[in-house]
């Protein structure tokens, strides 16, 4: 049978990972790298920082497959998640969002929940999707991706915003994606903004690099250049970012610490 599977890097995993590469080369005002900061980092411990980057894995589930393949991939999730030491950590609900009826996954995103996989849930992609991405919502996911359209002023609900402040749920902003895809304006009118500015958690991501021919360091510029943010307030997204990966709380002190020598 073929496998409707695919490995995919976890976003803020991926995203603390290539920022801290960013971050500790040094950034000017112009968010450039510096070059000499680079070359002393190079000789005295870039080499010993990437033979330490972990990686984790999320099994995606593609929204467009038949309903007893997405079991099939939850099934692989729970047996590489404890047979993996770690490296399988949890699904991703991704895809055409007009391909499934959602409540026909909820219990196998919940079974996933029940077996200790952390769930990152593409929702409210469109401005037409409130009550399936509100079922999502209930869950719970422990990361929203993309959620463009949850609060009220951009076509969402007030029961969503609600669930989603009260929950804390990581939210992973894609700018460049978002507006490829025309489900946002322009860069200044993206939720990013909206969310940054009430402290609700939220992470840059490229969503696909490839796809969108855009990286990291792109995304966190165009943040910069539109939201007026400072270098401090990029290091302060980045690293709050670690608090929303799929690890646990020694890999996130550790990673913490290596933020603040970078700062």
């Amino acid at each position: 049978m073929k496998r409707y599977t695919l490995l995919s890097l976890a976003g803020p995993e991926m995203s603390s990972a290539v920022l801290f590469v960013n971050c500790a080369v040094g950034i000017d005002h112009s968010y450039k790298l510096i070059s000499q900061t680079s070359k002393v980092l190079c000789k005295n411990g870039l080499n010993s920082f990437l033979k330490s980057v972990q990686t984790k894995f999320l099994l995606s589930i593609d929204r467009k497959v038949p309903l007893p393949v997405m079991g099939e991939v939850v099934k692989l999730a729970e047996e590489f998640h404890t047979s993996s030491e770690g490296l399988l950590v949890g699904l991703d609900l991704s895809g055409d969002p007009f391909t499934t009826n959602v409540s026909d996954i909820i219990p196998l995103l919940s079974r996933a929940k029940n077996a200790g996989l952390k769930l990152a849930l593409h929702l409210a992609e469109t401005d037409d999707r409130s009550a399936e991405s509100l079922m999502l919502l209930q869950v719970p996911p422990d990361r929203i991706g993309h959620g463009t359209f949850i609060h009220p002023a951009a076509g969402g609900t007030d029961e969503m915003e609600e669930l989603v402040n009260r929950l804390k749920i990581p939210i992973e902003c894609c700018l460049t994606s978002n507006l490829i895809s025309r489900t946002v304006k322009s860069y200044s009118e993206h939720h990013f903004k909206y969310w940054l500015n009430k402290n609700h958690p939220v992470v840059l991501c490229t969503d696909d690099k490839g796809v969108f021919s855009t990286n990291l360091s792109e995304e966190y510029r165009i943040a910069a250049e539109t939201y007026n943010l400072q270098n401090d307030d990029l290091w302060r997204i980045s690293n709050e970012s670690i608090n929303y990966i799929f690890a646990d709380d020694a890999t996130k002190t550790s990673l913490r610490d290596e933020w603040q020598i970078c700062r």
